[in-house]
């Protein structure tokens, strides 16, 4: 190098240390790069970024002296700086984005070895466990660490049992123990599972009074009720203006179906007879309310089926029985049970379950080991019948 070039370098030199006085960081470490002095660049930089205030320029600036500091003690400054900065913003938000939550895994990693303090609160934000435990140990909090360690036990143990607990409820709901699955979830209130398990059961409970099934591929609207109320609003709904809100009562006497007017505007007639109190048939009968709606009531298979237009209903004035196995309802429940109290060779969507079983929609039931008997199916109801 010659001597001119010496003399214009140490102008240079003087120059940046000059601006580096002034706090002119910036310009001196542009200055100090083009001399070649990168950790002298470098130093400015961390200079720099101690007195800016913009997030995104800080952060410029702490990558830009990382980049430029030789190993050493001020590129670990700098890498310190750096990962405070990003604890500070995963510290100052709600939610770790990915990209957030990666930065955040570096940065704990540092710390690791620099702030061990700072290392705990980061592995904390991320939910390490382990990481959590290295940080205290590495800074000698050996009562935090027994704490810590202390309360991981309890929080695998209490996971353990809490999913333990929630597997248990599933086999239950999977044999038919409905009723004791929901009860068994509702003890888990802090567990988000088993909240959504709970809920997935409700939604599947039938509503009694909407009943829709399918037994032996036929599909009709089933009423269990001991006795069926016909009306505008109440019961086996017929929505016309020429049927009173209660119109008429059906029940089953010794075999025989009563029909009773409850007293309606319109009346009810039986081959163009207006009955006065009871009407007891053990045969087919033709229901006029009014002038113009009709009921067509006749006995089945599995009970009396009564017809409105298209609409078909079941009427079972008490349990629904296929073959050995009964269904009814009790408690809110749509409970299915065999005629000697216990459910035998009898699968329930696909498995086989004995004892009684409360049924959700969606629920088959059908026989196995040649056990006779019809096909059933719980099915959604229409939307509009929903209560």
């Amino acid at each position: 190098m010659g001597l001119f070039s010496r003399i214009f370098e140490g102008r240079r030199e003087r120059e940046a240390k000059r601006l580096t006085e002034a706090g002119e960081f910036s310009r001196a470490a542009d200055l100090f790069l083009s001399l070649g002095n990168k950790d002298e660049a470098a130093r400015c930089l961390l200079l720099a970024e101690a007195t800016e205030t913009d997030e995104r320029a800080r952060l410029r600036l702490l990558a830009r002296a990382i980049e430029l500091s030789s190993e050493g003690e001020q590129k670990t400054v700098a890498l310190t700086r750096r990962a405070l900065f990003v604890l500070a913003r995963a510290e100052g938000g709600p939610v770790l984005s990915p990209l957030l939550r990666n930065d955040l895994a570096v940065a704990a990693t540092h710390l690791l070895t620099t702030d061990s303090r700072a290392a705990t609160r980061a592995y904390r934000l991320l939910g390490d466990v382990e990481g959590v435990a290295r940080a205290l140990e590495a800074g000698g909090e050996i009562e935090e660490l027994e704490a810590h360690l202390s309360k991981d036990v309890a929080t695998m143990k209490r996971g353990q049992e809490e999913r333990a607990a929630i597997d248990e409820a599933e086999l239950l709901e999977k044999s038919g123990r409905r009723k004791e699955a929901l009860a068994h979830l509702k003890t888990l209130a802090s567990s988000a599972v088993a909240k959504s398990a709970a809920r997935r059961i409700e939604q599947r409970r039938p509503d009694l009074h909407a009943l829709q099934v399918r037994i032996d591929g036929r599909a009709v609207h089933l009423l269990i009720d001991a006795s069926v109320v016909v009306g505008r609003t109440e019961g086996l709904v017929v929505p016309s203006p020429e049927v009173s809100r209660a119109h008429v009562r059906l029940t089953l006497e010794n075999g025989e179906l009563v029909v009773e007017d409850l007293g309606s505007r319109n009346g009810t007639k039986i081959r163009g007879s207006r009955i006065e109190g009871r009407f007891v048939t053990t045969d087919a009968v033709l229901l006029e309310l009014g002038a113009h709606v009709t009921l067509q009531i006749e006995r089945g298979a599995h009970g009396w089926e009564i017809a409105h237009g298209a609409t078909r209903h079941l009427a079972t004035f008490g349990p629904l029985v296929l073959g050995d196995v009964h269904v009814e309802s009790r408690e809110d429940w749509l409970v299915a049970y065999g005629r000697e109290g216990s459910l035998r060779d009898v699968c329930l969507s696909g498995l086989e379950v004995s004892g009684e079983v409360e049924l959700l929609v969606g629920d088959t039931i059908r026989g196995l080991r040649g056990h006779a008997m019809p096909s059933f199916e719980l099915l959604e109801p229409p939307m509009q019948e929903k209560t």
